[in-house]
């Protein structure tokens, strides 16, 4: 799947049903506008920064045989490594990333807010309910009395 961070500039994502996505280092390089290298670079001199499960994935893929190891970035791993990469494209791709995860994070807010004013709404309903109820009681209360004195 692939997501459009700047005029330009696609990146591709494989979706995960833990963290929403996971990215390969080469599109995490290539939304930064670095090398994989300076990417892994940035993961092994910060290595205390980073956790494994949370902020990246270990994978290994079969490659003609051999086994390649390659790692998967998470939302967060993708955040915490613009915390470190200096380049052209970083202030974009962390904007990029910035809103991404607050956009993702309002609709939760917002479903709160609307399950709150639902609950409200329905209470509202069920007071106008009652009063219509007991308005067209007195209404069959009134016609009652109107035919009894013969109006």
């Amino acid at each position: 799947m692939s997501l459009h961070v700047t005029d330009g500039l696609t990146v591709t994502i494989r979706p995960d049903s833990s963290h929403e996505f996971l990215m390969p280092t080469k599109e995490v390089a290539k939304g930064y506008g670095v090398q994989e290298t300076t990417i892994r670079r940035q993961l092994q001199n910060h290595k205390q920064e980073f956790v494994e499960g949370k902020h990246f994935i270990n994978g290994v893929q079969l490659l003609n045989a051999a086994k390649m190891p390659y790692k998967l970035f998470t939302k967060r791993g993708i955040v915490r490594l613009g915390f470190f990469i200096k380049s052209k494209n970083a202030m974009l791709f962390r904007d990029w990333a910035e809103d991404l995860i607050i956009n993702q994070i309002s609709p939760l807010t917002m479903t709160g807010a609307l399950a709150k004013q639902k609950e409200a709404n329905s209470r509202e309903l069920m007071r106008l309910r009652q009063r219509k109820y007991t308005l067209l009681r007195k209404q069959k209360q009134i016609a009652s009395t109107l035919c009894l004195l013969g109006a």
